[in-house]
């Protein structure tokens, strides 16, 4: 990462205008209760195939969300003790690099994983913020003061309606969700840094293209950063038309290298976004009007009865029992 990047960063971050995104390579330095590294996703589908065909050896064709499905209508409770215990995060276990990355002022982290890293990071580091972690399976509103922590795709205390499977991708990808569309205008607005993917995620391209994200030929929005080690070159390419400069580095030496030295410079970024969470969530409001038909004052009520009950069940439908994706 040259000068001029590592610049814009501490800039955006000065400002509140930085959001995280993370995926699977962000948790891989964890360890889970049970002691295990926290699997990516080709070792989590080998220890769903032990549950979906025992005594199988596994083969190379079947995707980690085909055997999630196989597993998860044959074997229920196996398959939910699985992922919890291979995704359930010992707070002990976590390095240092983890109190770094939540010790910046991001406006929001979202987070296409399952695993409980995050809340195991409040608990084991003392941070400049309380993290909230909520489900985006639900509409809760973001919370005063706090650092937001969406599951893009849900948490393990939503099984089995975790977006794991190829059908549930399939269901979310076919219409509109207002966490996923509350993503897109942070990245069509914001400096985003994506941490553990290579952003090949179906729901999140169907979203951008719902959005209409990319217009023209000139990209205006803000320079964002794909920070991983490995990435083909046609992807690259293709990020480079999102204005994605692909940092080639591991979570672990992002965050001792890059954000270690950022952290002071970044510090009155906290009272930018401690002053606009205290304000009401304009997109994630208006995400929510767009896909219900009705107007800003439904949607806005429409949320609020949401973050009373904290989930729904299909769009539009308050509901106490946790929800499939609509």
């Amino acid at each position: 990462m040259d000068d001029a990047h590592r610049k814009h960063l501490a800039e955006q971050l000065a400002r509140g205008r930085a959001v995280l995104v993370s995926g699977a390579g962000f948790s891989a330095g964890a360890l889970s209760t049970a002691q295990e590294p926290l699997p990516l996703p080709s070792a989590l589908r080998d220890l769903l195939w032990d549950v979906a065909f025992p005594g199988e050896a596994p083969d190379e064709g079947s995707t980690l969300a085909e055997v999630f499905q196989v597993a998860a209508s044959r074997r229920r409770q196996d398959t939910e003790r699985v992922i919890r215990e291979a995704l359930t995060v010992d707070p002990d276990s976590l390095s240092e690099t983890y109190r770094i990355w939540f010790s910046l002022p991001w406006s929001i982290h979202y987070t296409l994983n399952l695993d409980n890293l995050d809340m195991a990071a409040g608990r084991r580091f003392d941070l400049p913020r309380r993290i909230k972690s909520i489900s985006g399976l639900r509409w809760d509103l973001p919370v005063s003061g706090d650092l937001v922590s969406v599951h893009l795709n849900g948490v393990l205390d939503d099984f089995p309606d975790v977006v794991f499977s190829a059908q549930q991708y399939a269901r979310r990808a076919a219409g509109a969700d207002p966490w996923y569309a509350h993503l897109i205008a942070d990245i069509s607005s914001h400096a985003v840094v994506f941490v553990g993917t290579t952003l090949n995620e179906p729901p999140l391209w169907s979203h951008v293209e719902l959005r209409g994200l990319k217009r023209g030929h000139r990209e205006l929005r803000p320079r964002s950063y794909l920070v991983t080690p490995a990435l083909s070159r046609a992807r690259a390419a293709m990020l480079e038309q999102f204005n994605v400069v692909w940092v080639p580095m591991t979570q672990e030496e992002f965050a001792n290298e890059i954000l270690a030295s950022l952290v002071d410079d970044a510090r009155p970024g906290f009272d930018i976004v401690a002053r606009d969470r205290t304000t009401e969530p304009t997109s994630l409001v208006q995400s929510i009007a767009d896909l219900r038909g009705g107007t800003h004052e439904d949607a806005r009520s429409f949320c609020g009865a949401v973050s009373r009950t904290g989930q729904i069940s299909r769009v539009g439908t308050p509901s106490s029992a946790s929800s499939m994706p609509g």
